[in-house]
């Protein structure tokens, strides 16, 4: 009896161990209003099946478009936001920037200038603090119309509190 009782007790543990998903968007699925996600402008912010993805599609951002997404995570601790960003054409001092916002400021997780280089998906790791709602926000900072960032494999993972 005493090896069931402690079998159960390591199982529920290592099961307690494991994230659980809250967010998760490849923009595979997502239709063409990518859904769930405030657009700055329709025109500003699309689907891509284009080239600079992982998957089938990304999110496609042009001349200073922005997007963002708001996610419940009172339930939630140790959260792990992780995302992919591209870029496309920028000159000195552009740039794709990822913020998230927990008690109304945002704060800046990972930025992508001119420099790097162009059409490569870079991936990204950040932690999130704790907080009841999550903004997530990706912004591109350009200064022409040809200036293009690329978003995929949004997914932000957390354990219960």
């Amino acid at each position: 009896m005493k090896k069931i009782i402690t079998m159960m007790i390591l199982m529920a543990v290592g099961v307690a161990s494991y994230s659980l998903v809250l967010f998760d968007d490849d923009f595979d699925q997502s239709g063409t209003n990518l859904a769930g996600w405030k657009r700055s402008a329709t025109t500003k912010v699309v689907k891509n099946t284009g080239s600079y993805k992982n998957g089938l599609a990304s999110m496609k951002l042009s001349y200073n478009g922005s997007v963002e997404t708001y996610i419940n995570t009172s339930m939630f601790k140790d959260m792990v936001l992780t995302f992919k960003m591209a870029k496309t054409s920028l000159e000195t001092g552009e740039k794709v920037v990822c913020q998230y916002n927990t008690n109304g400021t945002w704060v800046t997780a990972k930025t992508l200038l001119n420099t790097a280089t162009n059409g490569t998906l870079y991936s990204y790791t950040v932690n999130i603090p704790l907080c009841s709602i999550l903004k997530i926000r990706f912004v591109l900072n350009g200064n022409a119309t040809a200036d293009y960032a690329y978003i995929d494999n949004v997914k932000l993972v957390g354990n219960r509190k």
